[in-house]
């Protein structure tokens, strides 16, 4: 299970903001905040989606923007 200090740092890492990250998750930035924040602990699954989203990211050369929501939903999360 990913921690708090994981995911921000996993964040920081990737030059992705809480707001982006929660756009591509499909979640709110709130629950973003509060994972970091530790307010509630991260979805159980958040660290494969975020391995994932730090390939697809990778495969677009760094270009955050440039990842569609809709592909991370079907290839990680299972729902188009």
């Amino acid at each position: 299970m990913m921690k708090a200090a994981e995911l921000k740092a996993w964040r920081a890492a990737h030059g992705i903001s809480q707001r982006r990250l929660a756009a591509q998750l499909g979640v709110s930035y709130q629950s973003v905040q509060n994972w970091e924040y530790g307010v509630v602990d991260p979805p159980y699954m958040l660290h494969l989606a975020l391995e994932r989203l730090g390939q697809i990211i990778a495969e677009h050369g760094g270009d955050v923007a440039a990842v569609a929501r809709e592909q991370l939903a079907r290839e990680v999360l299972g729902y188009a």
